[in-house]
Protein backbone atom coordinates (compact mmCIF):
# COMPACT_ATOMS: atom_id res chain seq x y z
CA UNK A 1 0.00 0.00 0.00
CA UNK A 2 1.70 3.46 -1.10
CA UNK A 3 0.54 6.79 -1.31
CA UNK A 4 -2.73 9.15 1.04
CA UNK A 5 -3.48 5.68 3.09
CA UNK A 6 0.35 4.61 3.41
CA UNK A 7 0.90 7.65 4.88
CA UNK A 8 -1.86 8.84 7.20
CA UNK A 9 -1.74 4.87 8.36
CA UNK A 10 2.12 5.28 9.72
CA UNK A 11 1.15 8.68 11.18
CA UNK A 12 -1.60 7.43 13.25
CA UNK A 13 0.41 3.95 13.76
CA UNK A 14 3.59 6.88 14.81
CA UNK A 15 1.45 8.62 16.97
CA UNK A 16 0.16 5.64 18.76
CA UNK A 17 3.51 4.19 19.84
CA UNK A 18 4.41 7.49 20.89
CA UNK A 19 1.55 7.99 23.18
CA UNK A 20 1.67 4.20 24.59
CA UNK A 21 5.65 5.19 25.25
CA UNK A 22 4.63 8.54 26.94
CA UNK A 23 1.61 6.36 29.33
CA UNK A 24 4.47 3.52 30.16
CA UNK A 25 7.13 6.27 30.90
CA UNK A 26 4.31 8.31 33.46
CA UNK A 27 3.57 4.74 35.09
CA UNK A 28 7.17 3.95 35.80
CA UNK A 29 7.94 7.38 36.95
CA UNK A 30 5.16 7.66 39.20
CA UNK A 31 5.66 4.35 40.50
CA UNK A 32 9.21 5.28 41.41
CA UNK A 33 8.09 8.06 42.79
CA UNK A 34 5.79 6.12 45.15
CA UNK A 35 9.06 3.53 45.77
CA UNK A 36 11.30 6.26 46.90
CA UNK A 37 8.95 7.80 49.01
CA UNK A 38 7.50 4.98 51.21
CA UNK A 39 11.84 4.31 51.13
CA UNK A 40 12.27 8.03 52.11
CA UNK A 41 10.21 8.08 55.14
CA UNK A 42 11.18 4.78 56.15
CA UNK A 43 15.23 5.79 55.96
CA UNK A 44 14.66 9.39 56.02
CA UNK A 45 16.25 10.45 52.91
CA UNK A 46 14.81 12.79 49.39
CA UNK A 47 12.73 11.19 47.06
CA UNK A 48 11.23 12.20 43.60
CA UNK A 49 9.35 15.36 43.91
CA UNK A 50 8.01 16.05 40.59
CA UNK A 51 6.42 13.39 38.16
CA UNK A 52 7.64 12.81 34.54
CA UNK A 53 4.43 13.50 33.18
CA UNK A 54 4.54 16.79 34.46
CA UNK A 55 7.71 17.97 33.44
CA UNK A 56 7.23 16.55 29.89
CA UNK A 57 3.60 16.45 29.03
CA UNK A 58 2.74 19.50 30.41
CA UNK A 59 -1.19 20.21 30.49
CA UNK A 60 -2.54 23.29 28.08
CA UNK A 61 -3.82 25.66 30.52
CA UNK A 62 -5.64 27.89 27.76
CA UNK A 63 -9.04 28.61 27.64
CA UNK A 64 -11.69 26.94 25.43
CA UNK A 65 -11.59 30.43 23.72
CA UNK A 66 -7.86 31.00 23.26
CA UNK A 67 -7.36 27.66 22.21
CA UNK A 68 -10.04 28.30 18.93
CA UNK A 69 -8.18 31.91 18.64
CA UNK A 70 -4.95 29.58 18.18
CA UNK A 71 -6.89 27.22 15.69
CA UNK A 72 -8.15 29.91 13.42
CA UNK A 73 -4.98 31.93 13.56
CA UNK A 74 -2.68 29.15 12.76
CA UNK A 75 -5.14 27.87 9.64
CA UNK A 76 -4.92 31.58 8.52
CA UNK A 77 -9.28 31.93 9.06
CA UNK A 78 -11.06 34.93 9.72
CA UNK A 79 -14.25 34.93 11.91
CA UNK A 80 -16.99 37.45 10.97
CA UNK A 81 -20.82 37.32 11.63
CA UNK A 82 -22.92 34.71 11.65
CA UNK A 83 -22.06 31.56 10.15
CA UNK A 84 -24.92 28.89 8.89
CA UNK A 85 -27.26 30.38 11.44
CA UNK A 86 -24.61 29.44 14.19
CA UNK A 87 -24.10 32.63 16.42
CA UNK A 88 -21.20 31.64 18.45
CA UNK A 89 -23.12 31.82 21.70
CA UNK A 90 -23.61 27.97 21.83
CA UNK A 91 -26.75 27.47 20.29
CA UNK A 92 -28.57 28.35 16.94
CA UNK A 93 -29.27 31.78 16.34
CA UNK A 94 -32.89 32.87 16.55
CA UNK A 95 -34.52 35.11 13.51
Amino acid sequence: MYGRAYVIEHCVETYTRMMEERRYRAYLTDALMVLTENMAKFAGGKHLMKRWADEFMPKDTRTAEEIAADVIKNAGLTMGGELNGFDGSGGAAHP
